[in-house]
Parts: C-alpha cells; structure tokens; sequence
C-alpha cells in the first residue's frame, strides 16, 4: 500500500473509531478518551490504535481499569 492511501486509511479509522467511541461508549466508569494517532502495517491489514484516557487519577483502583478495559474491549 502506498504512503498516501494508508495515510487516508489511518484518518479514516481514527475519525470512524472516534464516532463509535462517542455513540456506543456511555459507561460513566469510563472517562474521556481521545484517540491521537493510527498506524496501519504496510499491507493494511493490521492497525495499531494510540490513545489518551482523561481524567484518570491515582486513586483509580486496579479494578476500576479492569472494568474500563473491558467496557473498551466490549465495543469489540
């Protein structure tokens, strides 16, 4: 693939991804997460995800980030 399609591809996943994030992630144990960056392998059939999760803090448990992964793992 070409660096310019895959360059189209990774905006599309990140503005499709952010959609599905705002309409079906309405679990208030999860807080705000903004997706920064999408990387795609150089045949495109594999895409590595970065993101940023606000508003977490240090008192958040180890449970509590389990429940949020697998809220996140969910959508899935």
């Amino acid at each position: 693939m070409d660096l310019k399609r895959r360059q189209k591809m990774e905006s599309f996943i990140l503005e499709e991804l952010s959609l599905l994030l705002r309409k079906e992630l309405k679990d208030p144990r999860v807080p705000p997460i903004t997706l920064t960056k999408a990387e795609l392998t150089s045949d495109g059939s594999m895409a590595t995800i970065y993101f940023m999760i606000l508003g977490l803090s240090d008192e958040d448990t180890p449970e509590n980030k389990e429940k949020m992964r697998a809220c996140l793992e969910g959508l899935g």
